[in-house]
């Protein structure tokens, strides 16, 4: 396989089904892709905002990144959106060489689909 050079990183994340948000070690919104702003249903960009003011003005209820940035490891929380989205939501501590936090990388992955399956299987199961 060979690399295509016209792929660049912020192509390849604004391709991901999965939302990513990534904010610097205040919890200050430095990017996202619009999967996450789908899936969360948050209807503005909000990079240069503290995820704490995202909490504050109702637009989330919980954030691992908070917990990221408290604790200084990978946190994975189940939370319920706004949109009504019920996802799945891993917080990524970044450190420089020195093993200080530099950035939080959050995957923020839509369950509605697991659920479903669950839900058919479930029935399946009953069924048989």
């Amino acid at each position: 396989m060979i690399w295509n050079p016209e792929m660049t990183f912020p192509t390849m994340i604004r391709s991901i089904s999965d939302g990513i948000y990534i904010t610097d070690s205040q919890g200050d919104c430095l990017a996202h892709n619009e999967a996450f702003l789908h899936i969360t249903g948050i209807p503005i960009n909000v990079v240069g905002r503290n995820v704490s003011t995202l909490i504050d003005d109702n637009l989330i209820s919980d954030s691992a990144t908070i917990e990221v940035i408290r604790c200084g490891k990978r946190v994975s929380k189940v939370i319920i959106f706004p949109s009504g989205c019920e996802a799945l939501v891993t917080g990524n501590p970044v450190f420089d060489k020195d093993g200080k936090l530099i950035n939080v990388v959050c995957e923020v992955r839509d369950l509605s689909e697991l659920n479903t399956l669950k839900d058919e299987l479930k029935r399946s199961k009953q069924l048989n």
